[in-house]
């Protein structure tokens, strides 16, 4: 599914996944938790090997912009915190982070 228009610029600015849920709903429109996830923004990020990031909390939730939004010690871990902060649970790599942050 891909979000359009005013929809799509509402979905963006909504500030948690609920609220990203609502909106959708609220356009008459039921999305599973993976549709979700693919319109939710942002990632989770294995950060091991990359400098400055912290060794116990290796796994990174981040928003659609690349900002780390939460720490995690595992992927499960990362994943369960992503829904509640409004992110998507998909994993991207290090390129993807880049991208997300305009650095490439």
């Amino acid at each position: 599914m891909k979000l359009t228009g005013d929809l799509k610029k509402k979905v963006e600015g909504a500030p948690s996944r609920e609220a990203k849920k609502a909106a959708i709903e609220q356009a008459g429109m039921l999305l599973t938790d993976d549709e979700l996830n693919k319109v939710a923004g942002g990632a989770i990020f294995d950060a091991t090997g990359i400098a400055g990031h912290d060794a116990g909390l290796s796994w990174e939730v981040l928003n659609e912009k690349g900002e780390i939004v939460g720490h995690a010690a595992d992927r499960e871990e990362a994943a369960s915190l992503a829904g509640p902060l409004g992110v998507s649970g998909d994993e991207v790599s290090w390129d993807a982070v880049k991208r997300m942050r305009g650095q490439e």
